[in-house]
């Protein structure tokens, strides 16, 4: 009986959210005015409106940070029960049972505890604050819902979420570091999971509703805002309220930075869909190609910031080819993409085929869809059934695959390509990570790229538009998708693989215009703002250490060539940081034994060119040791 109460009040409560236009209306209670930003009653906090600005003349560092999935557990408990989140003493343990450390439990489902959010908070502080330029700060700043005992609450996620913001903010933000947060799917409330798991006889339980965060202004993203009060500009409030995401300015007139809500485009989240005329995620998109727009027009290079990284079997198939198609045609602006999530480190792209690939199925999901219709225009799954799940193909097996199937050097336009970055977690689901990026800020102003004409390049070459610039399945008639998908038509027809030169000015790897890509941008040749590399920091063996002990990061390995590494020198690692065989540079060739490992892949940069070699060096076959050294570094293992 109370469970049924229970229910039902939960149901109520979440209709309550939307209203039957799916939003609740700007002005409803507990919403905010989006006239004008809210005067926030935080103890300490600033008013959007007077967030100090950076100093543009500011002495640049060369250096930038990348942090993920914190997911902060206050209710972690030393060595409670492992199978119980670390939350539980009971049942009494037995011997062979796992138990939960002192500083935290890798390769687990435990969150971090606050010891070990306070230690890495601390070592930012001392080792990096006054060594870095801005901050890229991917979201999941609350504990995992997956304590049925303990159900997280609006209140508390929003709470974790003030407390790692309140940290970052003393550490990084007032002394003049730029700072750009982006949502993860754990900074939402996931109520409307747990109501549809109690009553799986309604539809979700064909797919089960990953998360309530739906479309237009709602009370989780006023939350939200009031947590992140400081680092969200007043020009980019509104927008903020509205979808969760906005613009930043890293370094003024320089870099900057869009800050996505992935949650939008994310396949799990049925609280939307996916990328449809009006769904939210659309409306980003649009903002997101707006605002490329306005920073190319600025001649400025953006890093693009998220959570969920941006594949085809993380995003909506129509989100992941929109996203696509824009990050392509914007290359010569986005200097790179920065994702975390996935837990564990890894480099993928998007290419030209993955837009024709996910396009052609998104059409023929469309036709075959219409298709049952019109026969059944009522058609249901039956009552009770549920989705059978394929079973998901091993990450690093998937990366092998694309890094064999990539043609050669010369068969390919880099103009085709954009690199996606996967940043390991401090959660440890395997170990406690940090990332460091360095880039290019010694190149005179005079190298700066800039943009040549508004219609560049590529679209001279004749990559045009597709049709009118559009490709909306929602727009298409239902007889052409037929005469598209007849054996013997354009769907049917050889199959063309759009990364290679001799197919790129065929109508279906044509993207929409205009098209802006160059050789001399940052993201394709070492110039002023060029990404140069990162090194890689962790706690390794964070269980075995006791109580009175404090865990240690180190360098896990860089992405640089041995060559760059000065003993005379604080760049690109701070000298004291370096583990000892990297200390002495003048026999490192020497050591290459003891030195290889810290150093694998030895990249000059991280430009698209860069990432490509080193993928074609990991797939040939060629490199086992290298390969082997690549699923190290994935899992930390």
């Amino acid at each position: 009986m109370f469970r049924a109460q229970t229910t039902v009040a939960l149901i109520s409560l979440i209709l309550a959210q939307f209203t039957a236009s799916g939003c609740a209306r700007p002005t409803d209670p507990g919403q905010l005015p989006l006239t004008q930003p809210a005067n926030h009653e935080i103890s300490g906090r600033v008013n959007p409106g007077l967030i100090p600005r950076l100093n543009p003349n500011r002495e640049l560092r060369g250096r930038f940070l990348h942090i993920t999935d914190i997911h902060p557990d206050e209710l972690y408990l030393p060595k409670s029960m492992v199978e119980t989140r670390c939350h539980y003493l009971k049942p009494r343990p037995k011997k062979g049972d796992s138990l939960a450390g002192e500083w935290g439990t890798p390769k687990s489902d435990c969150d971090t505890p606050l010891n070990l959010f306070n230690i890495t908070m601390e070592w930012l502080e001392e080792e990096w604050a006054d060594k870095i330029d801005f901050v890229i700060w991917t979201g999941d700043n609350a504990r995992h819902d997956n304590d049925e005992g303990n159900p997280r609450t609006v209140d508390e996620i929003v709470h974790l979420n003030q407390m790692v913001a309140d940290r970052m903010e003393r550490i990084f933000l007032k002394k003049g570091v730029a700072v750009i947060p982006s949502l993860g799917n754990n900074d939402i409330w996931r109520e409307l999971e747990r109501v549809f798991r109690s009553i799986r006889s309604l539809r979700a339980n064909f797919v089960a509703p990953y998360t309530s965060f739906s479309s237009c202004p709602n009370t989780m993203i006023h939350r939200i805002s009031s947590a992140w009060t400081s680092y969200i500009p007043f020009e980019s409030y509104q927008v903020f309220q509205r979808g969760a995401y906005f613009a930043l300015d890293l370094i003024p007139r320089k870099i900057g930075a869009l800050s996505l809500n992935t949650i939008y485009w994310y396949e799990k989240n049925k609280a939307v869909d996916g990328c449809k005329k009006g769904e939210p995620g659309r409306l980003e998109l649009e903002w997101m190609e707006a605002q490329l727009g306005i920073f190319r027009e600025r001649n400025m290079q953006v890093y693009l910031s998220g959570h969920v990284p941006p594949s085809a079997s993380n995003y909506a198939d129509d989100c992941f080819w929109r996203y696509g198609e824009i990050v392509l045609r914007y290359q010569d602006t986005i200097v790179g993409q920065l994702f975390g999530h996935m837990n564990n480190d890894h480099f993928f792209w998007i290419d030209t085929e993955d837009v024709r690939v996910a396009r052609s199925q998104i059409a023929q999901s469309s036709f075959l869809s219409r298709l049952l219709s019109s026969f059944l225009p009522f058609h249901t799954p039956p009552f009770g059934t549920l989705k059978k799940k394929k079973k998901k193909p091993v990450l690093h097996d998937e990366l092998l695959v694309d890094f064999s199937g990539l043609p050669k050097v010369g068969k390919v336009d880099l103009d085709d390509f954009t690199v996606i970055n996967v940043a390991p977690s401090v959660v440890p689901t395997y170990y406690p990570s940090i990332r460091v990026f360095t880039y290019n800020v010694t190149a005179p102003p005079s190298a700066a790229y800039v943009p040549t004409t508004p219609i560049d390049r590529a679209v001279e070459n004749g990559v045009l538009s597709l049709d009118d610039g559009t490709f909306d399945t929602e727009d298409i008639e239902f007889e052409e998708l037929q005469k598209q998908l007849i054996p013997g038509n354009r769907l049917h027809k050889k199959k063309v693989d759009c990364r290679r030169k001799k197919y790129r000015n065929k109508k279906s790897c044509r993207l929409k215009n205009p098209r802006h890509a160059s050789p001399a941008s940052p993201s394709r040749r070492n110039t002023l703002w060029t990404p140069l590399g990162y090194s890689q920091f962790y706690i390794p063996d964070l269980d075995e250490y006791k109580k009175e002990q404090r865990p240690q990061f180190s360098l896990e390995y860089m992405t640089y060539d041995l060559a760059v590494l000065d003993a005379s020198s604080e760049y690109p690692v701070p000298h004291r940081l370096l583990p000892e065989p990297l200390r002495n540079s003048s026999s490192l060739r020497l050591e290459w034994e003891k030195t290889k490992n810290y150093v694998p892949y030895e990249l000059a940069d991280l430009t698209i060119e860069s990432w490509l070699q080193l993928a074609r060096r990991l797939g040939t076959g060629k490199h086992p040791k290298l390969w082997k050294r690549f699923k190290t570094y994935m899992y930390m293992a």
